[in-house]
């Protein structure tokens, strides 16, 4: 056999395939034989399971045929391992009786090799006997689109569906809300980290919920910051009224929160909101679906400028809200739920920052039944009629979202016109 490494092959492979293949045919003058296949078999067998090349360390002080010799040896040939099989199973993770199948294809004797024929029975055997494998785990582009499904754009789908990173796409308006834990720092030195930890999976799982009931976009969480953008990646007209009403609504759910199960005088989390609206970028970075742009910045300034449990909204957002109302009940209705701080500075830049209430009930049943009542409809389209009056009745909007049952919504347009025809005037309470 010749010593000499061809081109292309590194000298310490050249060398295992000769010790493997004179291993094979050691102990006899002949050529190539099915056992001396068995032979090699077996070894593959252990760089599989092993995922090392035989002889690699034994290579490192001995020369090869000083090796080969050991190899060769009639009463004790040297293997690339030996018994207790069982504890190279756990070693290997891997089944016990695959490395007693292994150990018989290198038998010394080729005669107690097994034959072709056993070691394929042996094999699906050893195989029908492996417990079934975890699912391999869903790479990000399969996870987004289980994920959004058909919100997504076009060219960003079909990127995710061949395997690609998509391109960036950018969203003309949207609104995104940045929220956190008011002294989330002393909370986290005063308490275990499994208290941490289980205080905000229970606020942040609510969170999750009402972001889905309200067709908002869960973004990411950034240790006690929750981050949310309505209006993408499926595009809707009312983005800014479901950013404040998912916002509103996680402040109830806050303040329902306690910071510490076992020790209620802690009471409940403290949670202040902020939002913006404006175009944004939107990519799949890390995995992970995330956006970008002055928008998203602003929005966190937003949140820094907010207090616990309340709701703090950027000019866009203002702006947004009020274009949404489609009568100048409905504007002056949202216009007193405004309050105007002033500019703040933060990040040396200063910010117009207005706060915004909570309506006495849902903003877009306020709003409906506003635009209703000026009309009293009495057909099975009253509520369509409505929801397009505000301008907030699209197609992308949830039905239950955006009206009220028939039977319901006349009840209670009934009930406003006697209000309003006891009180003179929409009863105050915002």
């Amino acid at each position: 056999m010749s010593a000499e490494v061809p081109s292309g092959i590194s000298e310490a492979a050249a060398v295992q395939g000769q010790t493997i293949a004179m291993g094979a045919i050691a102990a006899r003058d002949s050529c190539n034989t099915p056992a001396s296949d068995v032979y090699s078999f077996g070894m593959c067998l252990y760089e599989l399971v092993s995922k090392h090349e035989p002889y690699v360390d034994e290579l490192k002080h001995m020369r090869l045929d000083e090796l080969l010799v050991r190899v060769s040896d009639p009463a004790d040939p040297l293997r690339p391992c030996a018994p207790p099989w069982d504890t190279h199973a756990k070693q290997f993770s891997c089944p016990m009786e695959l490395l007693e199948l292994m150990s018989e294809c290198w038998h010394q004797n080729p005669l107690r090799r097994p034959s072709a024929a056993e070691l394929h029975e042996r094999l699906e055997k050893i195989y029908d006997a492996m417990p079934e494998p975890p699912p391999p785990p869903m790479d990000a582009g399969r996870r987004l689109l289980s994920q959004f499904g058909t919100s997504l754009p076009g060219s960003m789908t079909k990127a995710l569906q061949e395997g690609r990173r998509p391109d960036p796409v950018t969203y003309d308006c949207c609104s995104v809300v940045f929220s956190d834990i008011k002294g989330f720092t002393k909370l986290s030195a005063s308490m275990t980290p499994e208290k941490v930890d289980a205080m905000v999976e229970r606020l942040f799982v609510k969170f999750e919920a009402i972001a889905a009931d309200r067709g908002v976009t869960k973004i990411d969480t950034i240790g006690d910051c929750f981050v949310a953008v309505a209006g993408l990646p499926k595009v809707c007209r009312d983005h800014a009224l479901r950013a404040t009403e998912f916002a509103h609504d996680c402040a109830d759910a806050a303040a329902e929160t306690l910071v510490d199960e076992e020790n209620a005088k802690r009471g409940a989390v403290q949670v202040r909101f902020g939002i913006n609206t404006g175009p944004v970028v939107a990519g799949v970075t890390g995995g992970k679906f995330t956006i970008y742009g002055d928008t998203v910045n602003v929005a966190a300034r937003m949140e820094a400028l907010s207090s616990p449990g309340k709701v703090n909204v950027a000019a866009r957002t203002r702006q947004a809200l009020l274009e949404l109302c489609g009568t100048p009940r409905a504007k002056q209705m949202m216009a007193q739920r405004l309050h105007e701080r002033g500019k703040l500075k933060v990040k040396l830049e200063e910010y117009p920052c207005w706060w915004l209430d909570k309506p006495p009930i849902s903003s877009r049943s306020v709003l409906e039944s506003q635009a209703s009542t000026d009309s009293i409809p009495h057909d099975d389209d009253a509520e369509e009629d409505g929801a397009h009056a505000l301008g907030v009745g699209d197609a992308s909007a949830p039905r239950a979202q955006r009206s009220l049952s028939n039977s319901s919504s006349k009840r209670g347009i009934g009930l406003i016109a006697s209000i309003r025809s006891l009180s003179g005037g929409l009863v105050s309470g915002d």
